[in-house]
């Protein structure tokens, strides 16, 4: 039993995960992990995550993209 902070995910384990979730078209569990991986928020923190928290936040980011 692992006890305290677990290591890093290694960047193909994230990919790994990613592409897990695409084929099983999970877009919200898909759409959850990318939030924690992109904004480094701890599990407890990303439950409790509403969409108007990130509303905002997604019209910036959309709106960089152009």
């Amino acid at each position: 039993m692992l006890v305290g902070q677990k290591p890093p995910l290694k960047p193909k384990d994230i990919w790994a995960i990613r592409i897990h979730l695409q084929n099983r078209h999970a877009v919200r569990d898909l759409a959850m992990f990318n939030l924690a991986i992109d904004s480094n928020l701890r599990g407890c923190d990303l439950v409790s995550v509403r969409v108007r928290d990130t509303k905002i936040w997604a019209s910036i980011r959309w709106s960089s993209w152009w």
